[in-house]
C-alpha cells in the first residue's frame, strides 16, 4: 500500500471522480465507453446502473435520444 501511496498523486479519486462528472461523447460510442471504463474500473465504486446512467447521460444528443427509447438494461447492450 506504501508503494501505492507514493505513486498515486494528491487527490487522485477526487481528480477521479471530476473526469467522471465531465466525462462526454466526442468521439466513437466506442471511445467514449471505453474511456467511462477505465476511470470507473480506477474508481472501484461504480455499479453497472450508475455506469449505464452515466454512459447514456454523455452522450451525443441523438443518439442519447434513441439509447433512452430502446432502456438498455446492460452496459453491453447499451454499446451496441
Amino acid at each position: 500500500m506504501a508503494l501505492l501511496d507514493y505513486f498515486i498523486r494528491p487527490n487522485h479519486i477526487r481528480r477521479l471522480r471530476d473526469q467522471w462528472a465531465e466525462a462526454r461523447q466526442i468521439g466513437s460510442v466506442q471511445e467514449y465507453h471505453s474511456h467511462l471504463a477505465r476511470i470507473a474500473m480506477q474508481l472501484n465504486t461504480i455499479n453497472e446502473e450508475e455506469f449505464i446512467d452515466k454512459f447514456i447521460r454523455g452522450l451525443k444528443s441523438n443518439t442519447r435520444t434513441e439509447l433512452e427509447f430502446q432502456d438498455p438494461k446492460a452496459i453491453a447492450e447499451a454499446v451496441k
